[in-house]
């Protein structure tokens, strides 16, 4: 399996194209988030597992940039502003935790992992006024679940609901 992606490149390279069978022509196009802050629009995506990030300040894009470290990815990330020049940015890794990474007074802290494991589901996050960062993603049985920082700590996982079907089939 690892070597799939070797063997698909040697052949597009000899004009064979491949057909997904569920109705694309290829590798699915990454899902961009997007936030502002104070030094401008932020745009974030996976390609190849790593973190990118482009920004846009002062009528210039300034990027494309990897993140570094942020080599992990399994799936879109998701980034919120929290003040000022300040983004976090979640992501599903490949060993299906919740992983975090933040852009702090102009440099990148992290990859962390956080405590969660979130397997293949989609986040959506969202920050307050006051600091507070919330996580969310469907777990199994339809159940929501989120991971929150507040007061200067992470906290959870924890299940906000088990009532409904919040798993998006």
């Amino acid at each position: 399996v690892a070597a799939l992606p070797i063997i698909i490149d040697f052949f597009r390279t000899h004009g064979y194209t491949f057909v997904d069978l569920l109705g694309g022509t290829g590798p699915q196009q990454a899902t961009v988030t997007a936030v502002n802050s104070a030094n401008g629009e932020h745009v974030f995506w996976s390609a190849g597992g790593q973190l990118w990030n482009d920004w846009f300040a002062h009528g210039v894009w300034k990027g494309p940039a990897p993140i570094p470290a942020a080599s992990n990815l399994a799936a879109s990330p998701v980034a919120i502003s929290t003040g000022g020049d300040n983004i976090d940015v979640f992501w599903d890794g490949t060993d299906g935790v919740l992983w975090h990474a933040y852009l702090e007074d102009g440099s990148w802290h992290g990859p962390f992992s956080l405590s969660a494991s979130v397997g293949d589901a989609a986040l959506d996050a969202v920050s307050s006024p006051s600091g507070s960062q919330h996580v969310f993603w469907a777990g199994t049985y339809g159940s929501l679940w989120n991971e929150y920082f507040v007061r200067g700590a992470w906290h959870g996982p924890a299940v906000v609901t088990t009532s409904g079907d919040v798993s998006g089939q």
